[in-house]
């Protein structure tokens, strides 16, 4: 709640905000508690199915995509501050929703489809050849890690427009789905990949349970265009890995990193041309920077 400078709040208007805030923290805190052991319930479960070179496996892999978290990361932080702001003064918030939607999974997309192009090359290469057993589980949890990087713009801009319950039921209900399941795949298919396959069912289920949420709550589905511009892109990407690939021996560092330069410069290319979004944004972007550049060097 914003006070205006030099009006001093009433009595109401104090209490009314201490209940806002209450009542915040008592989806909040449950909401972090929840979301925090979902996200370690998963090593535990490894370890107790697949034994400790398989959470080595794991990790690894988490530690080659969890990068792409860094721009959905400051996209949301942004996103829940202007909502709020926008809330409280009786605003719409589609529109900064849609914009976050777009870019949230700029860098998931392609991370994934070129984890699914080279995946033991990635792992021997950043880790050592021991790891080179993890390219399956590098695949997995590239793709719920998408799944999952794009309900973070829904859940900002829930708990940013004072519904934090909303945000705290979905938790809840993944982590209550998510155990079940991962410890029947986990059991009785494969302990690494079962548990990982239980982690993307539930991903799954859970951004389309937030395209419900935000039909009905959000004024409707979100999933602009340049997303699909984006998918088109790593598609093209992969396409193209795939076909230089079996020339380049990826038995060293070189190799592998000027693959994954030129399968990025390929994504990024091929997202110029399929995306006028895209474009209008670098246009908005890199003008004004190299103006300021040349200012600069003047």
């Amino acid at each position: 709640m914003f006070v205006a400078a030099g009006v001093r709040p009433s009595i109401s208007n104090i209490g009314k905000t201490g209940a806002d805030v209450f009542t915040f923290a008592r989806y909040s805190v449950p909401t972090a508690v929840v979301e925090d052991f979902y996200k370690r319930v998963d090593v535990i479960l490894i370890r107790l199915f697949a034994g400790e070179s398989a959470v080595g496996f794991y990790e690894t892999a988490l530690r080659i995509v969890t990068p792409a978290q860094q721009l959905s990361g400051s996209i949301s932080n942004a996103l829940g501050v202007k909502v709020s702001g926008l809330t409280s003064i009786g605003q719409e918030i589609r529109s900064d929703i849609v914009n976050a939607v777009i870019y949230t999974g700029l860098l998931a997309i392609p991370m994934f489809f070129g984890a699914l192009a080279m995946p033991a090359a990635l792992m021997q290469t950043f880790f050592g050849s021991e790891f080179a057993g993890g390219a399956t589980a590098l695949i997995g949890i590239a793709l719920f890690f998408v799944f999952y990087i794009y309900q973070d713009p829904f859940a900002t801009a829930l708990e940013g427009s004072d519904r934090p319950q909303i945000v705290f039921r979905l938790r809840l209900f993944a982590l209550v789905v998510h155990l079940p399941l991962a410890l029947l795949l986990g059991n009785y298919w494969d302990g690494l990949l079962g548990v990982i396959g239980a982690t993307l069912a539930v991903e799954v289920v859970l951004l389309a349970i937030y395209q419900a949420v935000s039909h009905r709550e959000l004024g409707g589905i979100i999933f602009p265009k340049p997303v699909v511009a984006q998918l088109g892109s790593a598609v093209v990407m992969y396409g193209l890995i795939m076909l230089i690939k079996p020339m380049v021996p990826l038995v060293s560092w070189v190799p592998v990193i000027a693959l994954i330069v030129f399968g990025a410069g390929a994504y990024f290319l091929s997202l110029v041309v399929m995306s006028s979004h895209f474009r209008l944004t670098l246009n908005n972007v890199l003008v004004p920077a190299l103006g300021r550049i040349r200012t600069r060097i003047r």
